[in-house]
């Protein structure tokens, strides 16, 4: 189970990664980025962010493997070193006007009420789109018209 999951997470990431290789910002570490990236890490904090998500993940999880999970995603160093990953980029792929805006907005209880929604709505949403892209994949297959089914 733990590792479907972190194959899965794992995987979107990587997908993510590979489409935004293309469109990828400066690589400047501009003092103004970087101050405001860490404006907006200080409202939207990456920290509790993977906490949060790791708690969602775990209870997924056979009890076997779900307490060594949670004190891997604990893991100060991991924390630290995601930290500065988003610092990066966010720097690297934001102007300090746009990180500004985003710190703004999520400054706002209104913004913070709607994001607390947000995997609520993604649960929503997930399952009945990979059904219809899947769906779709199969139908291009049957028909002879290219793309790749699931394996």
């Amino acid at each position: 189970m733990i590792g479907r999951l972190l194959a899965t997470l794992l995987l979107s990431l990587a997908a993510v990664a590979a489409a935004a290789q293309g469109s990828a910002g400066t690589t400047a570490a501009d003092p103004a980025r970087v101050r405001a990236a860490d404006r907006l890490m200080g409202v939207q904090s990456p920290r509790l962010l993977m906490q949060d998500m790791a708690v969602k993940m775990a209870a997924q999880m056979e009890p076997a493997v779900r307490d060594s999970f949670m004190a891997m995603m604990r893991d100060e160093q991991l924390l630290d070193t995601i930290v500065n990953i988003t610092r990066e980029s966010l720097a690297r792929n934001f102007t300090a006007e746009e990180l500004n805006a985003l710190a703004d907005f999520y400054s706002q209880p209104i913004a913070r009420s709607a994001m607390s929604k947000m995997d609520v709505y993604m649960a929503d949403i997930a399952p009945r789109m990979i059904h219809e892209i899947l769906q779709r994949a199969r139908a291009s297959e049957t028909s002879g018209k290219g793309g790749t089914a699931p394996r």
